[in-house]
């Protein structure tokens, strides 16, 4: 085949490149919509405090175990609420997070 032929440099980059591919359109739209949810809130909270980020890290796990992955309406309204946390999160006013985002 061609990629036979290939540098195998060229051959892992080009794998690569189509996994990574494939990934993005597995992802459902609610899918999407969690994960440009958690890099927007790592990306916030990397602004503030170091302690913040690890928080936001892992109340976000343990609230993504608390739900399965059919129940899009749960999942749609902690998507939301999340959205209202990060606009918290974004103000000025706010130097660090603490237990409950």
């Amino acid at each position: 085949s061609r990629s036979l032929m290939l540098p195998r440099a060229t051959r892992a980059t080009t794998a690569t490149a189509f996994r990574r591919s494939l990934a993005t359109e597995r992802h459902s739209g609610v899918q999407k919509d969690v994960l440009a949810l958690y890099r927007k809130l790592l990306r916030i909270a990397g602004a503030k405090d170091a302690g913040t980020r690890d928080m936001v890290r892992t109340n976000f796990r343990a609230d993504a175990a608390s739900v399965e992955r059919k129940e899009i309406r749960l999942i749609e309204h902690m998507v939301r609420q999340g959205h209202k946390k990060a606009r918290l999160l974004e103000m000025g006013t706010v130097a660090k997070a603490q237990k409950g985002l």
